[in-house]
């Protein structure tokens, strides 16, 4: 498909686009919000969701609204809604990884377990054995986590959910900590292939025993409503 483009009109670069930029309208659905909530809303440029998606839990414009609900923004009539994201680094690897929803720690694939410790604020909280683990925000709790059975987390407690995928226990629950807690995450076993999940979007493979360091970070979304 090609792209029209008039004699005056310019691509702009996502460096462009956050510093010229007072507002972006996300289409879509909640997909579409979180990848521009991880590459705009975390530069803090306020973003507008219109819902062409079905659940619409961050994006809560219809589409028969846009209009209405414009005008009301333009003229200062809305309300803001911060969420914050999690950020996760590899022990002795420089890049970082940023989340709105969740960060899933898995084997990448089916039937196939990991083994790994956590440690909350360097205190040893539990060795598990399960497909992997589940760590997201009130804003994710309504996301992957919910349908393994975790909590739903009113979006204005600050608080970070922690839960096993299918644990090798008979008794194993999710576990609701600080948001200001440092999470690390240890995988025990040699050799082992493990991947890391943010969103559902982004992914990075590894493999052995690494340690992953999963805190609040410093970016904060807004949402306008």
């Amino acid at each position: 498909m090609s792209l029209n483009k008039s004699k005056n009109s310019k691509l702009l670069s996502t460096k462009e686009i956050v510093t010229s930029s007072d507002l972006l309208i996300a289409i879509g659905g909640d997909g579409t919000m979180l990848n521009c909530s991880r590459i705009y809303g975390s530069k803090d440029v306020p973003l507008l969701g219109i819902n062409l998606g079905k659940l619409g839990f961050l994006s809560d414009i219809a589409p028969d609204d846009v209009t209405t609900s414009l005008v009301e923004v333009i003229n200062g009539k809305y309300l803001t809604d911060n969420r914050f994201f999690l950020e996760a680094s590899i022990k002795d690897d420089k890049e970082s990884f940023i989340a709105l929803n969740e960060i899933v720690i898995h084997s990448g694939s089916i039937a196939q377990m990991i083994e790994f410790e956590i440690y909350i604020n360097d205190s040893f909280v539990y060795r598990q054995k399960a497909d992997g683990v589940i760590i997201n925000t009130p804003t994710g709790s309504t996301a992957y986590s919910l349908s393994g059975g975790g909590p739903i987390v009113h979006p204005e407690v600050e608080a970070i959910t922690l839960l096993p995928m299918f644990p090798q226990s008979l008794s194993s629950s999710s576990l609701v900590v600080k948001d200001s807690s440092l999470i690390r995450l240890v995988l025990t076993q040699s050799g082992s292939p493990c991947q890391a999940s943010f969103d559902s979007q982004d992914k990075i493979n590894f493999r052995g025993k690494k340690e992953i360091t999963i805190s609040k970070s410093s970016s904060q979304l807004t949402l306008i409503h």
